[in-house]
């Protein structure tokens, strides 16, 4: 039977390139104990040399063979190795895999035997390698380097199965129907022919509690290979609110022994797309998503599993999207577990950016990352279309021809598709999937699809918006955050209300860090709705308030008039799904306010836009005739917009009012003082209020104190030992009372040390950046409490783990 033993823990790791490195006997004294996965350096937050993880380097570890794996086929499975490897058991070379996102097996059989140890040595090239994809071009993003995917030895027998495919034909019928498609491989049977009616087959259909709906078996077709297929009642739909999941189990039995087993979750559902949008489950959805890079602060790609269902949750509990795309390249399989389990859609694509090689190594490369992740992820059913073209590169017939017709070939259950970035280009796939960055804040949100596919029929989805086209720190100014959030509300304002879109996937989920020739000359691109630790800039709160799920909202202002020239508040923009949003100014209510359906005729939610800061408040000018107070809040609020500059008209309207009601021009300032500026007034209190359904649900204020505390938020705190370690965050922000955003102009120091069972992963000294950052901690191998201690001027916090 098949047999997996992790292999994540104690490598020994150099940086120092040996001609002998690989060699049994090589002296490895000194060099660094690293858990997988691993990334082969450390980096800053900012301003680095983005080759620093360009190098070669070793990995080695002693294996020792399990004697009871006589007889069987040993394989090391590798998930990811960045960007290329060479594997070598007792210094003779095994095998190697050229790309840094796809796993690959090496064959250890020949080279090991069980009852003994083996010593294996990975070498590992992280240079950007201009005959591996995605390399040989400019990119704005790094591939970072080392073994940062887990790793495992498996022992299998010599007639095994493989490649286990199962599709749901039909779906939205009753009985649903499975069918399950594999291969059965065989090694050192000599070349001799397979008797396969000695053979039989299994396959049991459950769902995940283990409760089994149908079995059938079956012998194999005389080729080898599998085709099994049964109806199951009573089993539901996997969708975006309910995404039910199943197992198929897919036995072989030699007589009446089972010699193998492979198994995989999935999902009954349907897609479309179509000319009139997308439909799942026969049902027209609009696709609101964003994409996604697998990077973390300072570790790069080397993340284990817990961080990657972090980013999936986030995605869909947080920032409530329908869809992600994993921009520009496979990424990891945890990641993608996790958004079958919510019900998050899913574009994957292969890997590279612009550049699309001349040569023939370069493009053969490109067709085997095609053959690669389709067959390493069919049973998702979160992916919903193949990318299958470079992100963003020019137009190949050849290559783009072979790419599409092999996806096909591998799976024809899903739609193919290519991501552009000029109008026109060739559709070889099944949908024209383009980025659309027309929007510069005062034009049109999207282009017109017709005129960039040239094709009434095509289906048609945005994959990028925004992004370069606007980055936002969270250090930028109030207009500059909240202008960047309205650009994403206009998009999605857009495609909601263009029925050729199928949807629009933003550009992107959190900041990411680049080379030099890209992002703001600190190697960190700012184009994500969050930043790199995953908080939330105001954009994301755009995608969040779109959602029914729980009431959410997000004041673009901190109502300090000194963020604002001449103290002029502006218009400020409140992104929430609840009904009207109340403001009150110390305790009065200003008025009620209501989403701008006039400006987003189309969203789900609008934002609330709010320019009147006056109000009802001039009622308490008992002085004043009715039709005089809205004589005097019509100047007010001219004021509120130029100052005392006032046109000619309203200054003489100002003074005739204060000789009809015998005041000065004192007086007039006061007034002016007293709705308009607040300079030199007592700290004034400003409150939000949600309403949703009669009830106040959300509340936000401001003005109240200004004694910022520091917060902190982990994203989990019970930590796990298992195959390999485990992290979390804890996302750290400085906010006042009453509010939750962070403070965009704190940027304090932080010290931050552990105790316990737990161990930084990120540095013991960093910094908020407007009002926010991260500290990740992992494991180290034994279970107890673990604690993290936080110092800064903002107060001191403890945030407490377990280890299990």
């Amino acid at each position: 039977m098949r047999n997996q033993l992790p292999m994540n823990y104690q490598w020994l790791f150099s940086r120092n390139e040996c001609a002998d490195w690989t060699e049994r006997e090589f002296d490895d004294t000194g060099w660094e104990t690293v858990d997988i996965p691993h990334a082969n350096t450390l980096l800053p937050r900012h301003y680095f040399d983005d080759q620093a993880c360009c190098f070669v380097s070793c990995y080695r570890k002693c294996l020792t063979i399990p004697a009871e794996w006589e007889g069987l086929c040993i394989f090391l499975h590798f998930e990811a190795v960045s960007s290329s490897a060479r594997i070598f058991a007792d210094g003779r070379f095994v095998g190697k895999h050229e790309g840094g996102y796809t796993p690959f097996d090496v064959d250890l059989t020949d080279f090991v035997q069980a009852g003994s140890a083996s010593l294996v040595a990975v070498v590992v090239d992280s240079s950007e390698q201009p005959e591996i994809p995605p390399f040989g071009g400019a990119m704005d993003y790094l591939a970072y380097g080392g073994i940062y995917r887990q790793v495992s030895l498996v022992a299998v027998p010599s007639i095994r199965l493989s490649k286990l495919r199962i599709r749901t034909p039909e779906p939205l019928r009753t009985p649903k129907r499975v069918d399950v498609s594999a291969l059965i491989e065989s090694r050192g049977t000599g070349g001799a022919v397979l008797d396969w009616a000695r053979y039989r087959l299994e396959l049991n259909i459950s769902e995940l509690s283990g409760n089994v709906l149908a079995v059938v078996s079956a012998p194999p077709m005389e080729d080898g290979t599998i085709g099994l297929g049964c109806a199951v009642d009573g089993a539901a739909l996997w969708n975006l609110e309910e995404p039910t999941l199943y197992r198929a189990t897919l036995h072989l039995f030699e007589g009446n022994t089972e010699i193998d087993c492979l198994s995989s979750r999935f999902g009954f559902r349907d897609i479309r797309f179509s000319s009139d949008g997308f439909y799942l489950n026969g049902t027209l959805r609009k696709l609101k998503g964003l994409n996604r890079h697998q990077c973390f602060p300072y570790i790069g790609y080397a993340a284990p599993d817990s961080l990657q269902r972090t980013d999936a949750e986030l995605l869909k509990r947080e920032l409530a999207v329908d869809v992600v795309r994993t921009s520009h390249y496979p990424q990891a399989p945890a990641f993608l577990d996790r958004c079958d389990e919510l019900g998050l859609l899913v574009l994957t694509e292969i890997a590279g950016w612009q550049h699309v090689g001349s040569g023939g190594h370069w493009r053969e490369l490109c067709l085997q990352n095609v053959r690669e992740l389709i067959e390493r992820d069919w049973n998702h059913p979160s992916i919903i279309t193949w990318g299958v073209r470079i992100n963003e590169s020019p137009d190949d017939h050849e290559l783009y021809s072979r790419t599409t017709a092999l996806a096909r070939s591998l799976d024809p259950s899903r739609p193919t598709s290519g991501i552009r970035n000029f109008a026109g280009s060739e559709l070889l796939e099944d949908i024209y999937t383009y980025n659309d960055f027309i929007h510069r804040g005062d034009n049109v949100a999207l282009d017109n699809p017709r005129k960039v596919s040239r094709s009434d029929t095509a289906p048609y989805l945005v994959t990028e918006h925004n992004g370069h086209m606007f980055p936002t720190k969270r250090t930028d100014s109030e207009r500059h955050r909240t202008e960047h959030a309205l650009r994403h509300a206009r998009v999605l304002d857009a495609m909601y209300g263009d029925g050729r879109i199928c949807g629009a996937i933003g550009w992107c989920m959190s900041d990411y860090n680049t080379h030099g020739n890209f992002g703001s000359g600190d190697q960190v691109c700012y184009h994500g709705v969050c930043d790199m630790f995953r908080i939330p800039k105001l954009a994301a709160w755009v995608y969040a308030s779109q959602d029914d799920g729980r009431p959410v909202m997000a004041v673009s202002s901190t109502m300090d008039i000194g963020d604002h020239p001449a103290g002029n508040l502006g218009t400020i923009a409140v992104f929430t799904n609840c009904d009207r949003v109340d403001l009150w100014l110390d305790g009065v209510l200003v008025g009620s306010h209501y989403p701008s359906r006039d400006r987003f005729p189309y969203l789900p939610h609008p934002p609330v836009l709010i320019d009147d800061f006056i109000g009802d408040r001039l009622d308490a000018e008992a002085g004043f005739s009715v039709k005089d107070r809205g004589r005097l809040k019509r100047i007010l609020l001219k004021a509120s917009e130029v100052g005392f500059n006032l046109p000619l008209g309203d200054k003489l309207r100002m003074l005739w009012l204060l000789v009809k009601y015998h005041m000065k021009l004192s007086d007039g300032v006061e007034l002016f003082s007293k709705y308009v500026g607040g300079w030199g007034s007592g700290r004034r209190v400003w409150r939000f209020e949600g309403v949703l359904n009669g009830t106040v649900a959300c509340v936000s204020e401001f003005g109240g104190s200004s004694v910022p505390m520091l917060q902190a938020q982990p994203t989990k705190t019970e930590l796990h030992l298992g195959d390999t370690y485990d992290m979390a965050e804890i996302k750290l922000t400085a906010v006042l009372p009453g509010n939750d955003l962070p403070l965009p102009y704190a940027n304090e120091p932080v010290q931050v040390s552990t105790s316990g069972a737990i161990a930084l992963a990120s540095p013991d000294l960093t910094v908020l950046e407007g009002g926010g950052c991260g500290v990740y901690v992992r494991t180290i191998g034994m279970p107890g409490s673990g604690r993290v201690d936080i110092h800064s001027s903002l107060g001191d916090i403890a945030v407490d783990f377990m280890v299990l």
